[in-house]
């Protein structure tokens, strides 16, 4: 099912990669949709004059855990359900992870990204020029990235705070995910993501 898709008048690409799974597909279309339908109109926008049509990729990891130097200290990172890139996609997802979380989970982590994108699109000094993960700066550079793409998400759009934090939470205690011993129990989810 990869292509390009109408999400409310927009124009996305969706690039699935792997053995083909239209449960799966069609899922991610919708929560897509639901959270684009959520952006305001001027936040989008400005996403789609950077990106002029998003792609957005789907993909299985190669890795579980990937090395990282954060601040001039070396270590290793879990692999992120969802992340800005790789180049020439707004973002891309972990398909072996993102559709075993709750879906208000789900819906956060599509957000956060979009979040990002719009951040980026509109050179917001909170990420623009960023640092390299290995110079001494990178850890305060990415505590503000993070601060204002909450913000964005949550006050300007809508997010309920308190869920994307339980949703941190578990993505800390289980290394976002890899640890099976804690998946994500649906029913400790709390209500409608969206305020």
């Amino acid at each position: 099912m990869t292509g390009e898709f109408n999400v409310c008048g927009d124009c996305f690409l969706l690039v699935f990669e792997g053995p083909p799974n239209e449960h799966q597909e069609s899922l991610f279309l919708s929560w897509l949709v639901e959270v684009w339908d959520r952006i305001p109109l001027i936040a989008r926008q400005a996403i789609l004059a950077k990106s002029k049509k998003p792609s957005i990729k789907l993909s299985n990891r190669l890795t579980d855990y990937r090395p990282m130097v954060v601040s001039g200290r070396k270590g290793r990172v879990p692999w992120p359900v969802a992340e800005g890139g790789p180049n020439g996609f707004l973002f891309s997802c972990d398909r072996m992870r993102i559709f075993g979380m709750p879906k208000p989970w789900a819906l956060i982590l599509v957000g956060e990204e979009l979040a990002h994108a719009y951040l980026i699109a509109v050179n917001h000094p909170s990420h623009a020029k960023p640092p390299s993960s290995d110079d001494a700066s990178f850890a305060e550079y990415d505590v503000a990235r993070e601060a204002k793409m909450l913000d964005v998400l949550c006050d300007e759009w809508g997010f309920d705070r308190t869920e994307y934090g339980r949703m941190q939470e578990w993505m800390t205690q289980s290394d976002s995910g890899l640890k099976t011993n804690f998946a994500p129990e649906p029913e400790k989810v709390s209500g409608p993501v969206l305020r």
